[in-house]
C-alpha cells in the first residue's frame, strides 16, 4: 500500500515456442513512453534496466522479426511497452514497430 522503490520492481514477459510458432506473452516495459518510475541506466534510447530485446537475443536466440504472435493480457504500459521502439538508426524519429511479423492479440474488453 505504501508503494515500493523503483529498484525493487519486477517486470517481465514470457516467450513460448510451440507448434512452430514463437509467441510473446506481453511485451513488458519498453523504451518509448516509459513511465517515470522505471529505472533507467545510461543516456539516450535503449537505456532501460530491463532490455527485453537483448534478453530475447541473448537468452532465447530470438530476433524481433521471428516473433509470430504477441498476446497482451491487458494494455497497461508495463505490458505493451516494447510494441514500438526508437528507430534503430538513432534518428530520434517516429517510433517503429518492434515485432513486424507478429499478430497482436488483445481482449475485446481492453480494446473497446
Amino acid at each position: 500500500p505504501d508503494g515500493c522503490l523503483a529498484d525493487q520492481m519486477m517486470f517481465g514477459c514470457m516467450l513460448l515456442q510451440i507448434g512452430g510458432k514463437t509467441i510473446l506473452l506481453d511485451s513488458c516495459l519498453g523504451e518509448v513512453n516509459t513511465p517515470d518510475y522505471v529505472p533507467l541506466v545510461g543516456e539516450g534510447p535503449g537505456r532501460l534496466m530491463y532490455p527485453l530485446l537483448d534478453s530475447l537475443r541473448d537468452h532465447a536466440r530470438v530476433a524481433p522479426e521471428e516473433v509470430d504472435v504477441v498476446v497482451h493480457t491487458h494494455l497497461h504500459p508495463d505490458h505493451i511497452g516494447w510494441n514500438v521502439r526508437h528507430p534503430p538508426d538513432g534518428s530520434g524519429g517516429k517510433p517503429v514497430v518492434t515485432f513486424p511479423r507478429a499478430k497482436h492479440v488483445i481482449q475485446r474488453a481492453e480494446w473497446l
